[in-house]
């Protein structure tokens, strides 16, 4: 591994990198890890960053609904520019955006399993009143 203009010989700690992105010589991790220098391998740091810092957006059955109500709403607020979906059937499986990815959960799970299975399943027993709004164990 090549780190530039410092000592090979020595090993870096992670505090290491932090003060040289206290310093201003690197912007964050990635940008220190996309200088070093690995030969002809490639790093998917990038896409591991833009993955981390999208905001996933869930729904039940949405595909087929719910994104259709919003959609003139939505790509009007977050643009059409960097948009990329996928399409299954008359459904949409998942839009997103750099910041922001809305998945239909029903693509996921078994055929037949209705909104309250799914709680029960997935989420363990509700308790919530209102089982639209339901947030139970999702903190």
């Amino acid at each position: 591994m090549k780190i530039p203009s410092f000592n090979l010989g020595k090993k870096y700690k992670m505090s290491d990198v932090e003060s040289w992105i206290k310093e201003g010589k690197y912007g964050s991790f990635f940008h220190f890890h996309s200088s070093l220098g690995f030969g002809k391998q490639r790093s998917d740091y990038g896409r591991l960053k833009q993955q981390i810092d999208q905001v996933p957006v869930f729904g039940f059955n949405s595909g087929r609904y719910d994104i259709n109500l919003i959609k003139s709403d939505l790509f009007a607020i977050i643009g059409t520019d960097n948009i990329k979906s996928v399409i299954k059937n008359p459904s949409c499986m998942c839009i997103a955006t750099s910041k922001m990815k809305m998945l239909d959960i029903s693509n996921y799970v078994p055929a037949g399993t209705s909104y309250d299975d799914y709680l029960t399943t997935y989420l363990g027993e509700c308790k919530c009143d209102d089982k639209i709004r339901c947030v139970c164990g999702l903190s």
